[in-house]
């Protein structure tokens, strides 16, 4: 096993292993780990509860571990259809009702294989929009603990003026079936949960926390059948939007090859602006000089689509790889914590002096928390819990939950991180960015319902 620090970042510490639970063969460290276990219980000597990866566990996570009231959700790591299974790669290759070369394929909004919920109404476009513009900044790895200890020393003033001046709550929550970064960043971008019993047609699907390469796209992963799973990207960009998502991990690369070409689905809305449905995307690790790249190219984009709806994502890694390396809530997580602030200041001082973007709304949130050197139990608070903050003109100010509809607040007490929970999830906030556009839901997503309350 790679000492700490020098594991795969783009893949998590446990690269592109075979996943065990998925597997007929146990990994190697499994009989050594069972070895030890008899060896010590003879002994009558006690031993520090760890995770498979040899970190200790807290107390509540052992807690966790003992209460059956506790026991974590299921968690699918990997594809687990047979390898001789044959694998559609584009939409001409069945004959799939969301398939748009099919003949009962339907151009028309919704466009669904599942029942919209009861609340879809308080869900719709707003009688007009909020804003033109809406930027979108997932801070990887953001823990709420560890913001709220550098708000209290006064080291973050960007987090400091995006609560001062818009709605913000650090009680929203990840993923309820998963603490990953792929599987929440493709919430964020289709409105739906990662996993959902109930109702598998429902759910995204993508639960692994790497790019699977080749032709693998958010559409075919899961399916011998092809379905498409609608974003935000297309939503804005049939309507002749601009869209960009600019990346600090290579894995990313799958949102830009789901999203265009063969294995997209023609313009859906009015004049067709082709299969490419994410206008700029770019990958690289240095934040600083990305974000520079973002914004001048957000502000050339929304500047040529003087009308329309434009729609940009950014995502930054360097809080989460500093968590995998260091350890969260250490100097080093905590110095990226301040760098993502000194971003976060560009990015409004640049949205308050340009007369492109003077009404953009900006949403920053996370995939998850961290604790330790990892983020892999969904039911642990300080992975689950994640920060929401909402900043622009016209959005009120305060407590995210009060000036919102739509969502419970769970309170302080946060216990679980469950389906049943109707609080606050970063799923949300691809429909709430089409919402203060004035824009329809996504196709077929269920994280419906929550808006902002008029000032």
């Amino acid at each position: 096993m790679a000492e700490r620090g020098s594991y795969p970042k783009e893949e998590g510490r446990l690269g592109k292993q075979e996943p065990y639970p998925c597997s007929t063969a146990r990994p190697r460290w499994a009989a050594g780990v069972w070895l030890t276990w008899v060896l010590v219980s003879a002994s009558g000597c006690r031993v520090a509860a760890t995770n498979p990866l040899g970190e200790e566990l807290n107390a509540q996570q052992r807690h966790q571990r003992a209460s059956p009231q506790q026991t974590p959700p299921k968690r699918i790591l990997r594809d687990e259809r047979p390898a001789d299974a044959a694998r559609p790669t584009s939409p001409a290759q069945t004959g799939h009702k969301d398939n748009p070369e099919s003949p009962d394929a339907t151009d028309t909004h919704p466009a669904s294989t599942t029942p919209w919920p009861e609340n879809y109404d308080a869900g719709v476009a707003p009688a007009s929009a909020r804003t033109r513009t809406v930027i979108l900044v997932s801070v990887d790895g953001l823990a709420p603990r560890y913001l709220e200890a550098e708000l209290a020393q006064g080291t973050v003033p960007g987090f400091a003026r995006l609560g001062r001046e818009g709605a913000f709550t650090h009680r929203a929550f990840c993923e309820a079936q998963s603490s990953y970064t792929m599987p929440n960043h493709t919430s964020m971008m289709t409105g739906r949960p990662a996993l959902l019993e109930s109702n598998k047609k429902a759910q995204h699907g993508y639960l692994i926390n790497y790019d699977a390469g080749g032709d693998t796209t958010l559409h075919n992963h899961l399916e011998t059948e092809w379905r498409y799973i609608h974003s935000i990207f297309d939503e804005v960009h049939d309507r002749g939007g601009f869209t960009a998502l600019f990346a600090g991990k290579s894995k990313f690369e799958l949102f830009r090859r789901s999203y265009s070409g063969e294995h997209s689905r023609p313009d859906r809305y009015g004049a067709d602006n082709g299969r490419n449905k994410i206008t700029a995307f770019e990958i690289a690790t240095d934040s600083t000089a990305l974000m520079a790249r973002f914004l001048a190219s957000v502000e050339s984009g929304v500047a040529s689509n003087p009308q329309g709806q434009n729609f940009a994502m950014f995502h930054l890694h360097d809080t989460d790889s500093a968590g995998h390396s260091e350890g969260w809530g250490n100097s080093a997580y905590l110095a990226a914590i301040r760098r993502a602030d000194a971003l976060l200041q560009d990015l409004m001082n640049t949205v308050s002096k340009s007369e492109t973007l003077a009404d953009a709304v900006v949403l920053v949130s996370a995939d998850h928390g961290g604790a330790a050197y990892s983020h892999e139990s969904p039911v642990d608070p300080d992975v689950f819990r994640i920060p929401v903050y909402v900043w622009g003109r016209g959005i009120p100010t305060g407590d995210l939950y009060r000036v919102s509809i739509g969502r419970t607040d769970p309170g302080q007490a946060i216990a679980m991180n469950t389906d049943a929970s109707e609080s606050l999830r970063n799923a949300d906030l691809g429909n709430l960015a089409l919402w203060l556009l004035g824009l329809p839901p996504i196709v077929a997503s269920t994280r419906l319902g929550f808006t902002l309350r008029s000032e």
